[in-house]
């Protein structure tokens, strides 16, 4: 009866054993998109602009009035 299964399993071409998940084509797959998307991701943030430094602009903190402006089109309603 074995040989019979064993004869079954061949023409329909049904392995005996199952691949690990490291040797099938949908893990070395992601793996392959997962490394490019990390080198893409490094690739773009070494890239950046770095000719151009960033300033800040300080002032000294002083009481006073404070002015605000609103610009808006149509009616200006409070809000509360």
């Amino acid at each position: 009866m074995s040989t019979e299964r064993e004869n079954i399993k061949d023409v329909l071409g049904i392995r005996s054993t199952a691949t690990p998940c490291w040797r099938s084509g949908r893990t070395f797959g992601l793996a392959a998109f997962l490394i490019i998307a990390v080198l893409v991701g490094y690739a773009f943030l070494i890239s950046g602009n770095t000719s151009q430094k960033v300033q800040h602009k300080t002032d000294i903190v002083t009481r006073g009035g404070l002015t605000i402006t609103v610009t808006a089109t149509g009616t200006v309603e409070p809000t509360n």
